[in-house]
């Protein structure tokens, strides 16, 4: 399921995603027509649009494959909640908790599919950030790739909250920065997350303090240390 931020601003993150499910031995089919997971709306007080939504993205998901897997964990939380949404109509409830035991962020997806052969090292230091709506431990997955040393940040909030970053922005920046100085302390220069709009933000944080650094969906590490796995066992070409 493509979300609006890495479908229309990200699509380096799409195509990182793509990679690694492929490299885990998955098919990969892309939900059509690409539909917003309607968590917008719902959170800015549209519920009908939101409900909308959520009954044209139940139409294409219900039946598309075993696994639904978003690499916005934003995506992943709206997904779980069309049972809720559309409460009153007892067969689309019935389908959107089915839907909601099939969803899994990549992070999910990769440590119940991942083994350490598939992983080729590298050797950096990263700084882990957990996005709030990431039910899983990302820096569990980190910490499987050889090579790869892992900081945790101790603030989780990036302060993006989606319109909550427009509405409020010097807050947001605040509460952003909190984070930074978090990573800054670190002995990294790599920070990985698992979100867009947390990519984002924090990106936008960096650029602020003036500081250096590089921000990276974790998908995109995850690619690297996967091909460089695969290039490894396929040996000299």
């Amino acid at each position: 399921f493509l979300g609006c931020l890495n479908n229309k601003f990200f699509a380096e993150i799409t195509k990182a995603t793509v990679e690694v499910l492929g490299y885990l031995g998955a098919e990969v089919v892309v939900a059509q027509p690409r539909r917003c997971c309607g968590y917008p709306a719902l959170v800015n007080g549209d519920p009908v649009v939101a409900r909308r939504l959520a009954q044209a993205n139940l139409e294409i998901l219900a039946d598309a494959g075993e696994v639904v897997v978003v690499d916005c964990p934003t995506c992943g939380t709206a997904l779980r909640m069309y049972a809720d949404l559309l409460a009153e109509d007892p067969v689309c409830r019935e389908r959107a908790a089915e839907l909601a035991d099939k969803v899994l962020h990549v992070v999910q997806f990769a440590l119940r599919e991942i083994s350490q052969a598939d992983l080729g090292e590298l050797p950096l230091t990263a700084a882990w950030h957990q996005p709030c709506h990431l039910p899983e431990p990302g820096s569990e997955l980190l910490l499987k790739i050889p090579g790869l040393k892992v900081e945790t940040i101790v603030e989780w909030c990036c302060g993006f909250g989606g319109a909550f970053s427009l509405d409020y922005y010097e807050l947001a920046r605040t509460i952003g920065s909190r984070v930074v100085d978090g990573y800054l302390a670190t002995e990294a220069r790599l920070l990985v997350t698992a979100c867009p709009g947390c990519l984002a933000h924090l990106r936008d944080a960096l650029r602020h303090k003036g500081a250096a650094g590089r921000v990276m969906h974790v998908s995109e590490i995850l690619a690297q240390s996967l091909s460089t796995g695969a290039a490894h066992r396929a040996g000299p070409a």
